[in-house]
C-alpha cells in the first residue's frame, strides 16, 4: 500500500494544474488546533514551545497516511478528482496507518493526538502537511484532506535549571532576541540564584543570609524571596519566556523550593517584562509563608551603594503607591516568626507587588511601587 500510494503521488507530477486546492471533506479531513478552513490550503501560525492538537476525520476504523514537506507547492497536482498541495520535493511520512497496526480512526471516525513543538525550532520556519484517509468509495480508495502550512512564531519556552544549595545559573536572553532594562542599565543575562533572587552584572551571587547592607551595596537585584533556600532538597526553579504576548515576559519560577534544613517550602515568581517596558512583578502563592530558617529580603534595588533609602512597608504599596526617585530602591527585611523578639514577620502571602519602570535602561530611571 505504501509503495502504491507513493507511486500515485509521483505520477501526478505530469498533471499540473494552477489555482485549485483540496478542501477538507466529511470523509477526509485534517485540522490542527481545531482550525479546518476554509479557505484552503489552511495557513496557521504555531508558537514555539507550545503543542499542536492534531485531528483526522473520516470513516470509522479507517487507516490514514499523513505526509509532510517543507512547504506548499506553488501549483497543485490533480489526482483522480482530488488535489495534492504539498511540495513533493523532500516529501516525508509523518504517520502511516498502513504500516503501523492500530493507527486508525475510532468508531466515530476520528483520530486525535497532541504533538509538542520544540523550544528550539527556528522562528519563521515553515512546514506543510496533508493526509490521505482510507475510503473504499473514493477514487483510488483514499480521500485527501486539505493541506496545512505551519509557520513557527514566538511562543512559550520553559527551561528548568539544575540547581542545588547556594548555586547560581546564568540565563542568556540573547537566543530569544530579548533584553531587560533595570534602573540605568540594560542586560542580556540573568543570574538566577537558588536562594530566591535574580541579580544582574558580570557574576552571580549566592548569599543565603541577607542583610539590608547586602541588598544596598551588592549587585543590582530583584529579590523575590531572598532567604536560605535549597532546591537540592526539594522543589524546582525554572525560567519561562512567553513571546506570544505583546510585551514578552520572563518568569523566574520557584516551585515548592525547600528551606535549608527545615521542612517548609516556598512558591513564588519573579516576572520581568522585557525591553522596552521593564516592569517587574513579584508574585507570591497563597502557600508562600515566612522563612523558618533565616531572615528574608524582598524587593528591587540598583545595588552598588546607590539609592540608600530606608526599607519600606511593601505590603502597603498597593494601598499607597510610592513614586520613587532615580535609583530609589524598594525593599523590606523580614525576620523569623519565632523567638523572644520576632520583629517584622513576612506578610506578603498571596500578594503581587508591582514595580512600574519609568525610563528603564537610561540614567535617571525610577520605579513606581504599588
Amino acid at each position: 500500500m505504501r509503495r502504491w500510494l507513493l507511486g500515485c503521488l509521483l505520477t501526478i507530477l505530469c498533471g499540473v494544474e494552477l489555482g485549485a486546492q483540496q478542501p477538507n471533506g466529511p470523509l477526509g479531513s485534517m485540522n490542527l488546533n481545531s482550525v479546518d478552513g476554509p479557505p484552503f490550503p489552511i495557513l496557521q501560525t504555531i508558537g514555539r514551545g507550545t503543542s499542536v492538537d492534531f485531528r483526522i476525520g473520516g470513516l470509522p476504523s479507517a487507516r490514514f497516511v499523513t505526509f509532510g514537506s517543507s512547504s506548499l507547492s506553488g501549483v497543485t497536482f490533480p489526482f483522480q478528482g482530488q488535489f495534492v498541495d504539498l511540495n513533493l520535493a523532500g516529501l516525508f511520512t509523518v504517520l502511516n496507518g498502513f504500516e503501523t497496526p492500530g493507527l486508525l480512526t475510532d468508531n466515530t471516525g476520528g483520530f486525535s493526538a497532541s504533538f509538542p513543538v520544540g523550544q528550539t525550532v527556528a522562528l519563521n520556519s515553515t512546514s506543510a502537511y496533508q493526509s490521505a484517509v482510507e475510503n473504499p468509495a473514493a477514487a483510488g480508495g483514499l480521500s485527501f484532506t486539505a493541506a496545512v502550512r505551519v509557520t513557527i512564531v514566538p511562543g512559550l519556552v520553559t527551561q528548568n535549571l539544575a540547581m542545588g544549595d547556594d548555586t547560581t545559573s546564568a540565563f542568556s536572553l540573547v537566543p530569544f532576541g530579548l533584553t531587560f532594562p533595570f534602573y540605568s542599565q540594560t542586560y542580556t543575562t540573568l543570574h538566577v540564584c537558588s536562594n530566591g533572587f535574580v541579580n544582574f552584572g558580570p557574576v552571580g551571587d549566592t548569599n543565603y543570609n541577607p542583610t539590608p547592607a547586602d541588598f544596598l551595596t551588592g549587585a543590582p537585584r530583584v529579590a523575590g524571596f531572598w532567604s536560605g533556600l535549597n532546591p537540592g532538597i526539594g522543589g524546582t526553579i525554572s525560567v519561562q519566556i512567553d513571546q506570544s504576548l505583546q510585551v514578552p515576559t520572563i518568569d523566574i519560577r520557584y516551585q515548592d523550593v525547600a528551606e535549608f534544613g527545615v521542612g517548609s517550602t516556598h512558591t513564588f515568581t519573579i516576572r520581568l517584562n522585557a525591553a522596552p517596558i521593564g516592569d517587574i512583578q513579584i508574585i507570591n502563592s497563597p502557600q508562600n509563608g515566612p522563612s523558618l530558617f533565616t531572615a528574608t529580603v524582598v524587593g528591587i534595588g540598583p545595588g552598588g551603594g546607590l539609592g540608600n533609602q530606608p526599607q519600606k512597608n511593601l505590603s502597603q504599596l498597593p494601598l499607597s503607591p510610592v513614586f520613587g526617585m532615580a535609583n530609589e530602591n524598594f525593599y523590606e527585611l523580614y525576620t523569623l516568626p519565632s523567638g523572644t523578639n520576632p520583629g517584622n514577620v513576612f506578610d506578603l502571602t498571596a500578594t503581587t507587588l508591582n514595580f512600574l519602570a519609568v525610563g528603564p535602561g537610561f540614567p535617571g530611571a525610577s520605579y513606581i511601587g504599588n
